[in-house]
């Protein structure tokens, strides 16, 4: 990677200088400024890394430039020095969000410590940053593939929903995209700078499954070496997203109810009350309202968690999103596989939806059959 430093300084001699320390570093271009206007004209258009800086604006104040960089490149570190350091001045710059502060005469090795630090920090920026775009575009709305009614009405529930802290629950067939439901609903509302914790319940040994969701302190039984977060207490600030909530037990989902209903816990052993601020979606493909008939599923549980439901129904009872989602499905794994893009003949579509009567696994296969 490389990386942009900018060096705005009103001397020219000082200038060179802190550029000669940068001819040792490999990655790293230098370009300078010698006035508050082109520092920020610059910061303006051209990307950076690292801003080391010691001008001397007195038409707005040191302070003030410093805001106003803040304000044009918030993640940038901010490195200055000056020969007039003192511990006052020191913290006024710093209370600016300034990364460090160096008075001249400078070690050339003490800044480029600091240089190597401002840029790793800017790097892992970047990458937070990418990444928190990449999962927002994953599970945009956007990318819930369909123009169904019933796909259009899900939308419109899910950002319904988004807006507030409301327990959901998802029902629908095993791969009718209920996580990424619940994806959606986390990414897209207030909630979703905090984590996101997903648990299947049916993938948990019944035994287990109690300690996964509220934790343990150490000694609570044989093997509890160490204390050990729940899931509940993990998801704090965030979303808990509980899949196959059915496969519960009625014991687990009193504890369960509990949670939802007073906002703490205790983790298995301990006595202290944890408070357990995180939003509930919970999902089945089973009818809840059939397994409370029988005594298999609480009644008070059901009602807690089904505030807001949303119901996805399978793609054969929406076979005018077959098209869409085999391109969709083409276009992603030819360019996953490094082929050239591949469409869909009128031939192929016809006798896709001929066929979905039949089998929608059927379709599926003549869609990605091209690749």
């Amino acid at each position: 990677m490389a990386y942009r430093v900018l060096i705005a300084d009103d001397e020219e001699r000082m200038r060179r200088v802190l550029a000669m320390v940068f001819e040792e570093m490999e990655d790293v271009k230098v370009a300078t400024t010698s006035c508050s206007e082109s520092t920020l004209d610059y910061l303006e258009h051209e990307r950076t890394h690292l801003l080391i800086t010691d001008l001397k604006v007195p038409e707005m104040g040191r302070l003030e430039f410093l805001r106003a960089i803040k304000d044009k490149v918030p993640d940038l570190p901010i490195i200055v020095l000056t020969a007039y350091g003192s511990v006052g001045s020191a913290i006024d710059v710093m209370k600016e969000g300034v990364f460090d502060f160096l008075t001249t005469p400078f070690e050339k090795e003490i800044l480029k410590l600091a240089v190597n630090r401002a840029l790793k920090m800017s790097s892992l920026a970047i990458e937070n940053k990418y990444l928190r775009q990449e999962l927002e575009s994953q599970y945009d709305f956007k990318n819930i593939i369909g123009n169904s009614p019933q796909v259009i009405e899900a939308l419109r529930l899910v950002g319904e929903v988004s807006k507030t802290d409301s327990t959901v629950l998802i029902t629908g067939e095993s791969g009718t995209g209920k996580e990424l439901i619940a994806r959606a609903i986390h990414y897209n509302s207030n909630r979703a700078c905090g984590p996101l914790i997903v648990l299947n319940c049916a993938a948990i040994p019944e035994n287990l499954l109690e300690s996964e969701l509220f934790g343990y302190e150490r000694g609570a039984f044989t093997n509890a070496e160490k204390t050990k977060k729940g899931r509940f207490e993990l998801a704090s600030g965030g979303t808990f997203f509980m899949d196959e909530i059915s496969e519960m037990s009625t014991a687990v989902q009193a504890k369960v109810l509990r949670v939802i209903e007073a906002k703490e816990m205790e983790r298995l052993g301990g006595t202290e009350t944890i408070k357990a601020d995180s939003r509930i979606i919970c999902a089945t493909n089973k009818n809840l309202e059939e397994l409370v008939k029988v005594g298999k599923f609480r009644e008070d549980l059901y009602y807690r968690i089904s505030v807001f439901p949303i119901t996805l129904t399978p793609l054969r009872e929406r076979k005018e999103d077959i098209i869409p989602l085999g391109r969709h499905f083409l276009k992603r794994f030819s360019t996953k596989m490094g082929k050239s893009p591949v469409s869909l003949s009128k031939e192929l579509r016809s006798y896709s939806l001929r066929i979905s009567g039949k089998g929608i696994s059927e379709s599926c296969r003549m869609l990605l059959k091209g690749l």
